[in-house]
């Protein structure tokens, strides 16, 4: 018997890096990218979480990101107080 797949609706956040995935992957791939669902763009890119955050956080003023390593099916979540992953299936 086959495991049952469940295919997961995208996130905002997913839609917006989908938009951009050409451009990064070809530029950034294997760094983090921080989005803003909210303006549907990119606003950080680092080579790690922290440098993605801290840079989106300069320019946004915001706390609260998605974040997707360039060229891998995962998206990681950050509050500015706590870490929270939320790696997605």
């Amino acid at each position: 018997m086959k495991p049952k797949t469940t295919k997961r609706t995208p996130t905002k956040a997913d839609l917006v890096y989908e938009r951009f995935r050409p451009r990064l992957e070809r530029e950034h791939f294997g760094e983090i990218v921080a989005i803003d669902p909210d303006l549907e763009q990119v606003v950080g890119v680092g080579a790690n979480l922290s440098e993605a955050y801290e840079q989106a956080k300069k320019k946004t003023g915001k706390q609260q990101f998605a974040f997707k390593r360039v060229g891998y099916s995962h998206v990681e979540r950050i509050l500015d107080t706590h870490w929270r992953v939320m790696a997605a299936a």
